[in-house]
């Protein structure tokens, strides 16, 4: 592939500007609406490629906004606003509010908050916010909003990457047939696995394979079987800080279990895939369950530890 190089200082500043913006554009990013309601002109909204987490305490986020955008003057004149992760499905959505105009909300889901805050439904998350902090940053202004409520609903975001829009694509190769799924069990039961291909998603889909005709706790005998075994196989130290952990594999079980009884796959193959669209890169799940840090917990590694929390879930609205 042909390198490109540009000098800030050297040659035609045009150039290094199209450069710099190219250079930019090979970084993908989710894809969110900041909405919020003007005083003067009811509710509106714009679409941002810049969404950054900033600080988890204080919860603080970040976005950048062109500074002759008018939609700035605007969110400055709200003081609160919401940030709607989209998902895959909302290409459409997001370029309606990439476009100037009024009727952005026509005819879209959407709700008002206690503070007449517009809110996205069936987003993947919102987060609810006020405006803590400007910084002028050249053409953009850098805005931080201080996090006040948070609404995760989940799902795989919409990415724009190389100025489109694109899909979250997702491989995994044990699931691709029926027989894949039984060697990738067998190889793993045997310890002939490769350490490497032993990942959370992976984790997930042996445990589904189980729970398909096994009951929840013979699911959870056979995944700590297994696990115990395979970490032998591959030379990992079954200790107070690394390999087995009676607690996550346990919480695991159970999860798993209980969604592929919900789902009533028709066979192995679909259970594993199901639970692997569900779980198989929410490794931090549990800590929805849990109000400390299971995973480093050494208690919790040896025997098992309950969950001590019950998941914020959202009231009808």
């Amino acid at each position: 592939m042909q390198m490109y190089e540009a000098t800030l200082d050297n040659g035609d500043k045009a150039v290094f500007r199209d450069l710099f913006q190219r250079a930019g554009s090979h970084l993908p990013a989710g894809v969110a609406v900041v909405a919020a309601s003007d005083p003067e002109e009811g509710p509106f909204g714009f679409m941002v490629s810049t969404l950054t987490p900033v600080s988890i305490d204080p919860a603080l986020i970040s976005i950048c906004v062109e500074r002759m955008a008018k939609g700035l003057t605007k969110l400055r004149r709200a003081g609160r606003f919401s940030v709607n992760l989209l998902e895959e499905q909302h290409a459409d959505l997001a370029m309606r509010f990439a476009k100037e105009g009024s009727e952005h909300f026509k005819e879209l889901e959407w709700s008002l908050d206690e503070f007449d805050v517009p809110v996205l439904n069936r987003v993947v998350a919102s987060l609810l916010c006020e405006i803590q902090q400007e910084i002028e940053a050249g053409d953009h202004q850098i805005l931080i909003g201080r996090v006040t409520r948070v609404r995760l609903h989940g799902g795989r975001p919409l990415i724009y990457w190389r100025r489109a829009f694109q899909c979250l694509h997702l491989e995994y190769a044990f699931l691709e047939s029926a027989a894949t799924l039984e060697k990738f069990v067998a190889d793993w039961e045997s310890g002939l696995l490769p350490k490497t291909r032993w990942t959370h998603g992976a984790h997930v889909a042996a445990t589904a394979y189980y729970a398909f005709n096994h009951a929840p706790e013979a699911v959870f005998e056979l995944m700590k079987k297994g696990i115990l075994h395979f970490a032998g196989c591959v030379g990992i130290q079954n200790s107070e800080t690394s390999g087995y952990h009676e607690s996550l594999t346990r919480f695991w079980a159970s999860r798993v279990a209980e969604f592929v009884r919900a789902g009533q796959f028709s066979s192995r193959l679909e259970a594993a895939r199901g639970a692997v669209d569900a779980f198989g890169e929410d490794r931090d799940h549990y800590r929805l369950f849990y109000s400390f840090d299971v995973a480093h917990d050494r208690r919790a590694r040896r025997e098992w530890v309950a969950p001590d929390r019950e998941p914020p879930l959202a009231g009808p609205r």
